[in-house]
């Protein structure tokens, strides 16, 4: 199942290095985020990806 930020991103038309650039966190960090590799990211991450998709920290990372 796709997290909602790997969905959102998609619908933005968004790779997951344009989404590093807009954001500020590497690729490698979005791709385990997105695979759930990282189960609870730092919150500054979660914000700073939030900011870039201009999308609520909640929705993306604990809506199911």
């Amino acid at each position: 199942m796709d997290s909602n930020m790997k969905i959102l991103r998609k619908q933005l038309g968004w790779s997951q290095s344009r989404l590093a650039e807009e954001s500020g966190v590497s690729r490698r960090t979005i791709n385990y985020i997105e695979n759930y590799k990282i189960k609870n990211p730092k919150k500054e991450t979660m914000r700073a990806i939030s900011n870039a998709l201009k999308a609520d920290v909640e929705k993306l990372f604990f809506d199911k």
